[in-house]
């Protein structure tokens, strides 16, 4: 029995671990997107793009910034419309947390580059 109670703590050791590292992935992820939007003048550069395509692609970033990264890769001048109410889903999730949802809001509501006050909300995520 208490060979089970020590497997069993192990796993869930285990599992937080992971999830750990799997916020620390977005947590890199988000600082990259943020740096990224900050110095964005119209669309992403080519470089930004490869970065941007890597998160959107990456299984250990979540929906979330998935979502915001493939937005961003292929924004010109603005969001479309799909993707700008998306976007506003996630600025309004309250399960995420604030950086996520303030670079939701920021990149939904671009149009041709990030405003003064939003720039300054970025540089605060990196």
């Amino acid at each position: 029995m208490r060979s089970i109670r020590l497997q069993a703590f192990f796993c869930v050791l285990m599992m937080v671990s992971l999830t750990g590292l799997a916020r620390s992935d977005d947590a890199s992820a988000l600082k990259e997107i943020a740096a990224i939007v900050e110095r964005l003048n119209h669309f992403p550069a080519a470089a930004d793009k490869e970065v941007l395509l890597g998160i959107s692609t990456d299984a250990t970033n979540s929906t979330a910034i998935q979502t915001i990264a493939r937005a961003v890769h292929d924004l010109q001048h603005s969001v479309s419309p799909e993707v700008r109410s998306e976007l506003s889903a996630l600025a309004e999730d309250g399960g995420l947390d604030a950086d996520t949802r303030a670079l939701a809001e920021i990149v939904a509501s671009l149009n041709h580059m990030a405003s003064v006050e939003a720039k300054a909300r970025l540089q605060a995520m990196f």
